[in-house]
């Protein structure tokens, strides 16, 4: 829709939170919508969303060097971070991020 507009000023790749902005979604001027904490995810979740999706582009553009381009960033991503955080960021493998689940 040309009417919404998302901004996203602040993630929490450089600071503790993110903030996301809708404008032209019906909020009153100066409106500053809570957030509901139910509804919040780990950063773990918005690493493995952000993994998985440019693996799924890697595969669909370049097929099999696609998924070997990711196993290997994969790899890079374990040995410069370890074990525990690869297993972290491939714990989401197989989540449907384009669905709201357990809300």
């Amino acid at each position: 829709n040309p009417d919404l507009v998302f901004e996203a000023p602040q993630s929490m790749h450089e600071h503790d939170c993110c903030i996301h902005i809708s404008r032209g979604a019906n909020f009153a001027e100066g409106e500053s919508p809570r957030p509901h904490p139910e509804y919040q995810r780990g950063f773990d979740y918005h690493c493995g969303h952000v993994f998985q999706t440019f693996s799924r582009i890697s595969e669909s553009v370049f097929g099999a060097a696609g998924q070997m381009l990711a196993a290997e960033a994969l790899q890079r991503f374990c040995e410069k971070y370890g074990g525990g955080m690869a297993d972290a960021l491939t714990s989401w493998r197989g989540t449907d991020f384009d669905t709201v689940q357990g809300l």
